[in-house]
């Protein structure tokens, strides 16, 4: 745009070469691939189709054949939709917050479900891996904002999601207004706020400051806001804040 500095515009250029080379590379999709397996091996709702090393290179990927039935087909399976978006954001929460390694580009052509429901996940050309630190921060911001404490998230965002560290320049200006924004997709919801639109309206406001989400971050919110998509396409009613209290009672990692 007009308003895109040539440095910024040559940054943004060289992260989409870099991915987009990333995704033709055979051999580190296999690396992805067996990185996901190991970390999701104790799920059996989650499949990863195994890759025949054998048979697989720099120009070839093989990998075992599944049965599966298209996303949008849900209703062939028999499941009941609720129990499909509750696997699917156990997934979200498992990628991010717990295991660090997502699948950083899960839209509907790159999973399908298996006869019994189960998620099969395909195409690891993208994969982020989180540090436990980072981990710690999504969660931290996360249950801040669905726990409602939002002078709290939005300080804690300032401090840790930003490229270049805490801005205290117009630092006061940004709390002023994202606090509004945090608040009012709370209150307008109902108290069930969609993730997808709440980003929108940060990246807005980083956007009109001239600043940026930290590289890390903004692979995962998009990855988020993927998931949550199709979430409420599988069920428009689909409260994530109370399967999120479902969790916090029955995982570990949401009670520490």
């Amino acid at each position: 745009s007009a308003e895109c500095g040539i440095g910024e515009c040559l940054g943004i250029l060289e992260e989409l070469q870099r991915l987009l080379l990333t995704q033709t590379d055979l051999v580190h999709e296999a690396g992805n691939i067996r990185r996901f397996r190991d970390a999701f091996a104790d799920q059996p709702r989650i499949v990863v189709p195994a890759v025949h090393e054998d048979l697989s290179g720099p120009h070839a990927l093989v990998m075992d054949f599944v049965e599966g039935v298209m996303p949008d087909d849900h209703a062939r399976l028999g499941v009941d939709p609720l129990i499909l978006a509750e696997r699917l954001d156990d997934l979200q929460d498992s990628m991010c917050l717990v295991k660090g390694v997502c699948h950083a580009d899960l839209h509907p052509g790159n999973f399908f479900w298996s006869a019994e429901g189960d998620l099969v996940l395909i195409d690891f050309g993208l994969v982020c891996e989180l540090t436990q630190v980072e981990r710690n921060h999504l969660l931290t911001f996360y249950v801040a904002v669905l726990d409602g404490y939002h002078e709290f998230a939005v300080e804690y965002f300032l401090d840790h999601f930003l490229v270049g560290g805490r801005p205290e320049e117009g630092r006061a200006a940004l709390r002023e207004e994202l606090m509004p924004a945090l608040r009012r997709h709370w209150i307008d919801s109902g108290g069930r706020p969609q993730f997808s639109d709440m980003y929108r309206e940060i990246l807005g406001v980083l956007g009109r400051r001239r600043l940026a989400l930290d590289g890390t971050y903004s692979k995962i919110f998009l990855t988020l806001v993927t998931i949550e998509g199709f979430i409420y396409s599988l069920d428009p009613k689909f409260d994530m804040l109370e399967n999120y209290r479902k969790k916090r009672l029955r995982e570990a990692e949401y009670t520490s």
